[in-house]
């Protein structure tokens, strides 16, 4: 059979047959969603960064001070997106 199955955050959010067009949707919690892959991303970022470090100290003493100052616009564009998910998904709440 031919369907689209879209994923939000790996979990089905909608299938669409793409012969008849007929759709089904699954309500998914994406605050929740959104909140859960930001506290998996807090809590593995030490981590990564000491991964990071151990891997390649130079790059990342090179890089860091860039990173560090262009993270608000990294942040901002990430909000802008989940604000597109919120309106995707039709969900009238404030972020």
């Amino acid at each position: 059979m031919d369907h689209t199955i879209c994923y939000l955050n790996n979990k089905i959010s909608q299938i669409t047959c793409n012969v008849c067009g007929k759709s089904l949707e699954i309500k998914i919690d994406i605050t929740r969603e959104i909140f859960e892959e930001w506290v998996e991303r807090l809590k593995s970022k030490p981590l990564r960064m000491n991964e990071e470090i151990r891997g390649h100290m130079i790059e990342f003493l090179l890089s860091f001070p860039f990173r560090v100052t262009s993270k608000p616009y990294r942040i901002y564009k990430e909000m802008k997106e989940v604000k597109g998910y919120y309106q995707k998904y039709k969900i009238k709440k404030k972020i």
